[in-house]
């Protein structure tokens, strides 16, 4: 298909191709999508890091409770021959030990280490799928 335009009694005619309008509608939802995909990452990245800032405020109460419920156990009797004395768990009958807490508080930040990965990955792959076909055509 051509289109004539006319300039002071010249006539220029330019090409166009029929599938660059397509390509460029392709670039068009790809820059979008991958926009969204971006966004998308740059969230779950945002939730990780407000989920981590709740999960350190809240590991200082955590183990002053159980340090204070350690203390309030009192002695522990151990029988002749007995283990029980090793064991964290018995330390504390009336809350959680300070093992657990900071068993607890490793686990959550493994996963949320794991999580902002993830997002990182997939903000990447949308800023590489916003930008694939960017200024390649002329």
């Amino acid at each position: 298909m051509s289109e004539q335009i006319p300039v002071e009694d010249e006539i220029i005619i330019r090409d166009r191709k029929p599938e660059e309008s397509g390509a460029r509608w392709l670039d068009i939802v790809g820059g979008v999508l991958g926009l969204v995909v971006f966004v998308i990452g740059i969230v779950l990245i945002y939730q990780v890091f407000t989920k981590a800032t709740d999960l350190y405020d809240s590991i200082a109460p955590a183990i002053q409770a159980a340090q204070a419920g350690s203390s309030e156990a009192g002695p522990v009797t151990v029988e002749a021959g007995g283990s029980e004395a090793d064991d964290p768990e018995v330390a504390s009958p009336g809350g959680p030990s300070i093992t657990n807490v900071l068993l607890e508080f490793a686990l959550k930040s493994a996963w949320l280490l794991l999580i902002a990965f993830v997002g990182c990955l997939i903000a990447g792959m949308g800023a590489k799928l916003a930008g694939a076909h960017r200024g390649k055509r002329t």
